[in-house]
């Protein structure tokens, strides 16, 4: 099924139409790993630094169910970087740190990750083992890494600015008012903000953001969640829509 979702997302598989759907056919493509693997860019592998992760084999590596999720946010951001021209990502709350892997794989190599320290210690273990150790930065250390590890105080005290902001599955996790400090961050210092997030909490990230999202669809990945597009003039819808068209035809 992760394959199957990822194809469809990335247009390497049809999308079945059920209403042109006709006995004795299938309503769209068998899951195939292998046709999804083969058409992803070459630099995308699956690296197993870790005994024992749930995966299903691959001729690239064993592919468990938070790398396809990574690979398809890495790619999100790759095209949002062309579109603006742009290359310095945030992602606020990484996990495992699998999208900034990715991203760097890509070709993005200045990628900030701002996590709880716990959060941290793994991704520096995993980006590490994978990427090397010269690849990443913790605080306090070379900040000429590609990618630098950053705990939330980091925000407060940085002035550096970023072409997108990406988080993905956190934001509606926390309080609303920690949650409202990270958006005004991203107000503040980010031209671009991708959002994937559910709706089942308490508020939702469309909530505190208001209607500065650009865009809004299904999370094509996951159930349930819904991926938000915004881009700066944050506070002129229109002034977003004319650059982002402005964007999209000189590409």
């Amino acid at each position: 099924m992760w394959f199957d979702r990822l194809g469809k997302a990335l247009g390497i598989l049809r999308l079945p139409n059920p209403e042109a759907y006709r006995p004795g056919q299938a309503p769209g493509p068998i899951l195939n790993a292998e046709i999804v693997v083969s058409k992803l860019p070459s630099a995308i592998d699956f690296p197993a630094p870790f005994p024992g992760e749930v995966a299903l084999m691959t001729s690239r590596g064993p592919v468990s169910y938070r790398a396809v999720q990574a690979v398809y946010q890495a790619i999100r951001l790759k095209q949002i970087a062309r579109m603006l021209g742009g290359r310095r990502c945030v992602e606020i709350g990484a996990g495992m740190g699998r999208t900034a892997y990715y991203a760097y794989r890509l070709g993005l190599r200045d990628y900030t990750i701002v996590d709880l320290p716990t959060a941290i210690v793994g991704q520096a273990c995993f980006l590490a083992a994978t990427l090397g150790e010269d690849s990443i930065s913790l605080p306090g250390e070379n900040a000429r890494a590609p990618i630098k590890l950053r705990p939330p105080q980091w925000i407060d005290r940085s002035a550096e600015k970023f072409d997108i902001a990406l988080n993905v599955d956190s934001l509606t996790e926390m309080s609303k008012a920690y949650a409202k400090t990270y958006l005004k961050f991203i107000k503040r210092r980010c031209r671009s903000f991708l959002s994937i997030n559910h709706e089942a909490n308490p508020f939702t990230v469309r909530e505190l953001f208001g209607d500065r999202f650009l865009a809004r669809h299904p999370y094509p990945m996951r159930d349930g969640y819904v991926e938000e597009f915004a881009l700066r003039p944050l506070h002129r819808p229109q002034d977003r829509l004319r650059r982002w068209m402005k964007a999209l035809t000189a590409n």
